[in-house]
């Protein structure tokens, strides 16, 4: 008996040693230094420049602290976690997943991107190729092709277009020519694809667009392939999208710091310069990460990752809650297989044993009391946080909920003012032209007997005090398996948006009148250019038919010049013989002509017809050399002309 009572001491001794060393591990370290881990998708550099403005942001609103910026690469961020080393997290969304599973780490709030003055928490990958590849317009006609990306676990970097090409019929590991993992930043696998290394790559949504900004690529040289259009979502991708990144907390943080941090980042606004340094519109409540979940169960990766051989660390990582309570209840069997045998033969030990069990457990449960209420607090701060009016009813549309925005829009002054009412006394929303008169036929009480999910936002919504104001708001059943609990109403106030959507429509009819005042303007001008062409022409054909007869003109001139020439040296010659003919006849009539005189006039006579003789045939060739010119018009004959 004293050996088995040695031997289950032991064992007890051990157990209380493993069970000390778990919870001690799972305490962790206490210190005024918080470490935040950030994943440096672009350097450690850039991942500075944009989040120390955070921390100093933290270490002003939440005094007393030292808080220390962390920038990591995705094994560095697991290796970190792992050591107990870090109290918050802002990493991707599929490495949060894995880091959730693997080390219960637990997301606190989600970051809102911003671009173009819009905020967006959804975000997705993009796959593209160089613009002159005409040889792979779809997924399909990547089959033997190389590619590029971040790394096999970087989820906007690769395993989102993972999913796309493999449902492409395309498997990345076996189809591919080539498969380059080029790590961050991401502006590198841009820079392999335009260069010629790679066939084509996958980023993120916003990377190309901040390279475009950025002056580092024109969108002229890339062609996107599998081009989605998303509602709400302005930024090219080529898969479904997702949830943004999210702010988590480390499984050792203590529930009351990590509220305060959430309570300093929901406080943050788009146009703070904390905000706008890390490029972000502020954060939201944490959303939903199933459809995380559902790539990776599909892919098979992270969290469901097939193995074909399980380690002793793998089953002490996905079993170690197990194995605390087995531990735990082993440390209680051993203590209580002891405590029976000491004192089986004490009825007093054992009613006081009981007693002491009772007081545990009553202790027990007013800790979990307080934990629900701190839960139950947690959530509500969350709800008054956030810019949307939430409405909570019951399955028979009476009011258990509404958050401080729904108070304040319906014109109340406390939640307890609208609590275990109807909600036709609290809230009336119907359309422009409807009866206000009786609200059980609008379209909200309509929504909420369809047990349907309803979505409007072409209606009014009536204020306590009979003020209305435009509204889109959500009705959500609540189901609890397959039990219809109730429903959530979110609404907003739109009034700024009607206005805007009205003065865009002004503005198309301003611009539609414009149109069509330059349209008649225009054909106007039209009619009066074709007269003017009509008159051109006119005016031009008379100016051609002035230029024929000038150059006539010109010609006869020429002609004249030239015959008139020879002619003139006849006539003066004629004239000249005439002359010296009366001088002889004279001389002759007066008897007074001698031999000489004779002489004389027949030596100029001749000289005299000589010149005229030449003459009158010069002008009989210009003549007949005119009449060859006019002939050649119509003769193929070759001719040579003295020019």
């Amino acid at each position: 008996m004293i050996k088995k009572h040695l031997y289950l001491s032991g064992l007890l001794l051990c157990a209380i040693s493993i069970f000390s060393g778990i919870v001690s591990t799972a305490h962790g370290k206490l210190s005024n230094d918080i470490n935040i881990g950030v994943l440096a998708i672009r350097g450690e550099e850039k991942a500075r420049q944009m989040w120390q403005p955070t921390i100093e942001y933290f270490e002003d609103e939440i005094p007393g602290y030292h808080f220390n910026l962390v920038p990591l690469s995705l094994d560095k961020m697991s290796e970190s976690v792992a050591k107990n080393e870090l109290d918050f997290i802002l990493t991707n969304t599929g490495n949060y997943v894995n880091l959730e599973s693997e080390f219960g780490i637990t997301r606190i709030a989600t970051l809102k991107n911003m671009h173009q003055d819009e905020s967006y928490t959804a975000f997705g990958g993009v796959i593209f190729v160089r613009a002159e590849r005409e040889d792979i317009k779809n997924l399909s006609d990547l089959d033997g092709k190389s590619f590029a990306a971040v790394s096999r676990g970087a989820f906007g970097g690769f395993q989102m277009a993972w999913r796309e090409i493999k449902e492409a019929g395309v498997d990345p590991f076996e189809d591919f020519s080539r498969l380059d993992f080029v790590g961050f930043p991401q502006d590198n696998i841009v820079k392999k694809v335009l260069n010629g290394s790679v066939d084509a790559g996958t980023v993120r949504s916003h990377t190309l667009e901040r390279m475009i900004r950025e002056g580092n690529l024109n969108f002229s040289e890339i062609r996107i392939l599998n081009p989605k259009q998303t509602a709400g979502f302005s930024f090219l991708h080529s898969t479904r999208l997702y949830p943004e990144w999210p702010f988590a907390r480390a499984k050792n943080t203590s529930d009351e710091f990590a509220t305060r941090v959430v309570i300093a980042l929901l406080n943050l606004t788009a146009d703070n310069p904390v905000s706008k340094a890390g490029l972000n519109a502020g954060w939201t409540v944490p959303l939903s990460y199933q459809s995380v979940h559902d790539l990776f169960k599909e892919l098979k990766v992270g969290p469901y990752a097939e193995t074909d051989k399980v380690t002793l660390s793998q089953i002490i990582s996905q079993y170690r809650y197990w194995l605390i309570l087995i531990a735990a209840g082993l440390v209680f069997a051993l203590y209580h297989y002891i405590r029976v045998e000491r004192l089986v033969t004490r009825r007093t030990g054992e009613l006081s044993s009981a007693n002491s069990e009772l007081e545990k457990e009553i202790s027990e449960r007013m800790l979990s009391e307080r934990e629900v209420r701190t839960y139950r607090d947690h959530l509500q701060l969350l709800m008054n946080s956030t810019a949307e009016a939430i409405l909570g009813v019951n399955r028979h549309a009476v009011c258990f909920f509404g958050n401080q925005n729904c108070v304040r829009i319906l014109g109340y002054e406390q939640e307890s003012e609208v609590l275990n009412k109807p909600l036709s006394d609290i809230i009336h929303i119907d359309q422009p032209d409807a009866n206000t008169a009786n609200p059980q036929n609008s379209p909200l009480m309509t929504a909420i007997n369809t047990d349907e999910s309803w979505h409007s936002d072409s209606e009014l919504c009536y204020r306590m005090d009979g003020t209305s104001f435009p509204v889109e708001y959500w009705v959500h059943p609540i189901d609890n398996e397959g039990e219809n609990e109730g429903y959530v109403i979110t609404f907003i106030d739109i009034t700024q948006r009607k206005k805007i959507d009205d003065e865009l429509a002004r503005h198309r009819e301003q611009l539609a009148e414009l149109v069509e005042e330059r349209t008649i303007k225009l054909k106007q001008s039209n009619k009066e250019l074709h007269n003017n062409i009509a008159i051109l022409n006119e005016t031009q054909t008379q100016l051609v038919q002035s230029e024929k007869m000038a150059s006539l003109g010109s010609l006869v001139a020429g002609f004249s010049h030239e015959i008139n020439t020879p002619l003139g040296i006849s006539v003066t010659s004629a004239s000249n013989i005439h002359e010296e003919l009366v001088k002889l006849n004279t001389s002759f009539g007066q008897g007074s002509m001698k031999r000489s005189d004779l002489g004389k006039f027949i030596d100029h006579t001749n000289q005299a017809i000589d010149i005229l003789l030449r003459n009158l045939r010069r002008a009989s060739g210009l003549i007949r050399s005119f009449k060859q010119v006019a002939v050649d018009q119509s003769s193929d004959a070759w001719r040579t002309i003295d020019l």
